[in-house]
C-alpha cells in the first residue's frame, strides 16, 4: 500500500478538527452535554480534555499512522478496507473516537453501530466527521475489516461472525492499575485524575494501587483527599450493585476508608481483582507487585508507574500491559497505542505476497 503523506494529512486535519469540536463551544458539545445522562457536566468537561485532547494534533496522527504502516518488505502488499464495521459499546467517547479513527483513516467507509447505553456521542461525533461515515442500526461485520469495543464476549461473537476472515482489531475488556511501590513522591492529583475520570467506566481507569509494605495507609488517605477534589459522580442505575460489592468487602474484613464520593479498601498481600468500580479503588500492599498481577495475565492494561519506581517492562509485557504512563496520563490514550500488542492501522489490512520480481500494477 501507498499511503501519499499529503492525502494522509487531510483526512487527519478533518478528523482532527471534528475532535475539537468537542472541546470548543459548538452546538456539537452542547447537543452532547445536554443529552449525556451518565457524567456530571463538570466531570465530563474534564475527561473530555483529557482523553480527546490527543487526538486534535494531525502530525501525531499521521506520524502514529506512517510508523505503524511500514516501511513493508517490497513484496509485501498492504491491501486496506474499502469498508470497516464499528460495533461499539460502553460510554466513553474517547474510545468510540479511537475505534472510528483507524479505518477511517486508511480511507475505508467506516459504518457505525451505537451502543445503546449512548447512542449520542458516536451519532454526534459522525456527523462533526462527515464524509465517509454511515450510522447503522444492525451489528453488522461483512466489511473488509471489523473494530469492535465492549466486552471479551461481544469481542468474541463479533469477532467469530466477522466474513471471509476479515482483520478484526478488538479493544475487550482489562484492568488498569498503578504501581508505586514505597515511593514517597507521587503526583495525587493526577493519579485521583487516573482513577476518577469517566467514573472508572472505562478499561483505561485504575482500579488498584500497589504499594510496598507500610505505605497502604498513607497512600490511600492521599488518594482519597485527591479524589474529593475532584467533580461530583452521577449516580446510576448499577449504583444498587456497587454498594452491595462494597458492603460485601466490608464483611469480608477489608479496611474501608470512605471519603465524598470515593471508597478506599487497605488490603495486605492477595492479588489484584476487578472491583465494583464507581470510584472504588484498593491499595494493596504486596512484596512482589508481579505476584500480585499474574492473575490479570492477558487482562492487564494501563499500569500508572511513579517517577521513582522500576518496574520489569518485559514482564510487564508479558502479562498484557500495552502502556505504561506517569500519573496523570492513563486517559490520554492517543493514537499510537499499541492495544495489545496489536498495530492499530497495519491490524486492519490485508497482506499480500507477490513473487519479487512480479511487475506492480498499481497506479
Amino acid at each position: 500500500m501507498s499511503l501519499q503523506p499529503d492525502v494522509l494529512r487531510a483526512r487527519a486535519e478533518q478528523f482532527c478538527a471534528a475532535v475539537a469540536r468537542f472541546l470548543q463551544d459548538t452546538p456539537e458539545r452542547a447537543s452532547y452535554f445536554a443529552r449525556c445522562e451518565v457524567f456530571h457536566p463538570e466531570l465530563l468537561d474534564t475527561s473530555l480534555e483529557c482523553s480527546l485532547r490527543p487526538w486534535t494534533d494531525p502530525a501525531r496522527l499521521v506520524a502514529a499512522a506512517l510508523d505503524d504502516l511500514g516501511p513493508e518488505r517490497p513484496e509485501v502488499e498492504l491491501i486496506p478496507p474499502l469498508v470497516a464495521h464499528v460495533v461499539l459499546a460502553g460510554v466513553v467517547p474517547a474510545s468510540h473516537v479511537q475505534a472510528m479513527a483507524y479505518p477511517w483513516l486508511l480511507g475505508a467507509h467506516v459504518r457505525v453501530k451505537a451502543p445503546s447505553m449512548d447512542p449520542h456521542f458516536p451519532a454526534l461525533f459522525a456527523a462533526a466527521l462527515g464524509a465517509r461515515v454511515e450510522p447503522v442500526t444492525g451489528r453488522g461485520t461483512s466489511g473488509d475489516a471489523v473494530v469492535v469495543v465492549g466486552g471479551d464476549g461481544a469481542v468474541a461473537a463479533v469477532r467469530a461472525h466477522a466474513s471471509g476472515g476479515a482483520p478484526v482489531l478488538a479493544f475487550g475488556d482489562r484492568i488498569s492499575v498503578a504501581w508505586l511501590g514505597d515511593c514517597a513522591e507521587v503526583d495525587w492529583a493526577g493519579l485521583a485524575l487516573d482513577v476518577g475520570l469517566y467514573d472508572q467506566r472505562g478499561c483505561l481507569s485504575v482500579v488498584e494501587v500497589l504499594v510496598a509494605p507500610g505505605h497502604a495507609e498513607s497512600s490511600a488517605a492521599s488518594l482519597g483527599h485527591a479524589l474529593d477534589q475532584l467533580p461530583r459522580r452521577r449516580l446510576g442505575d448499577d449504583e444498587d450493585g456497587i454498594r452491595r460489592a462494597r458492603d460485601l468487602w466490608v464483611l469480608e474484613g477489608r479496611r474501608c476508608l470512605r471519603y465524598r464520593d470515593a471508597t478506599l479498601f487497605v488490603v495486605a498481600g492477595g492479588t489484584v481483582e476487578a472491583g465494583p468500580l464507581g470510584r472504588t479503588v484498593v491499595v494493596r500492599e504486596v512484596v512482589s507487585p508481579l505476584g500480585a498481577l499474574e492473575t490479570l495475565r492477558g487482562r492487564l492494561g494501563t499500569v500508572v508507574v511513579a517517577p521513582g519506581a522500576r518496574p520489569p517492562l518485559g514482564e510487564l509485557g508479558r502479562l498484557g500491559a500495552s502502556r505504561v504512563v506517569l500519573p496523570g496520563h492513563a486517559q490520554a490514550a492517543g493514537p499510537e497505542w499499541p492495544h495489545d500488542g496489536v498495530s492499530p492501522f497495519g491490524g486492519l489490512c490485508r497482506r499480500l505476497w507477490r513473487h519479487p520480481h512480479q511487475a506492480d500494477s498499481r497506479a
